[in-house]
Parts: C-alpha cells; structure tokens; sequence
C-alpha cells in the first residue's frame, strides 16, 4: 500500500495561473536622494529638546488611601495629565521650582 502525501506542498494550490511580469517605474533618484537626505538629517524638535536638558530620572512608590488614588485619577483625566505629571506639578509648585 503507498502512503499518502500529507505535506504542506500537497496542500497548496498551485493553480496560481500565468506568470506576469511586474511593470517598472522610473525613479527621480535626484528626488529619492533629496528626500532620504532630510530624513537622516532633520533632528526632531522634540529631540532636539530632550537632548538640550538631560533630566536623570528617579523612580518613587507612595501608597495613598483608594479613595485618594481615585480622586487623583478623576482629577488627571480632566486635566488631560498622567498622575507622574501631576504629581511632579504638584511638588513643584510646593517647592517653588
């Protein structure tokens, strides 16, 4: 008795029809340099910015009552803040920073 084929090849349909060659476009490689040159050399604003202050950071656990946590959410969502950004304002402000 012969053994059946159960392989992934078997499987496949292979009827995929005539082969097609794809059509070439023509490239300005002027162009294409041009604008692969201002992505490599443009800095972001947002980089150039981070890059200007290096800020070392420390991390801080606090525990505060549930209720105080959900208020503090409430709050941070209205404002559009993160808690960490809030928080940070916060001490700031307290500290006259």
């Amino acid at each position: 008795m012969a053994k059946k084929r159960t392989g992934l090849a078997n499987t496949l349909n292979t009827n995929l029809g005539k082969k097609v060659e794809l059509k070439k476009k023509d490239l300005n490689l002027d162009k294409v340099e041009k604008v692969s040159e201002k992505i490599h050399t443009d800095t972001p604003i947002e980089k150039k910015e981070v890059e200007k202050e290096k800020v070392i950071l420390q991390k801080m656990t606090i525990e505060v009552p549930k209720t105080l946590h959900k208020q503090i959410k409430v709050k941070v969502a209205q404002d559009g803040l993160k808690i960490k950004d809030y928080i940070i304002q916060l001490v700031q402000k307290d500290l006259g920073i």
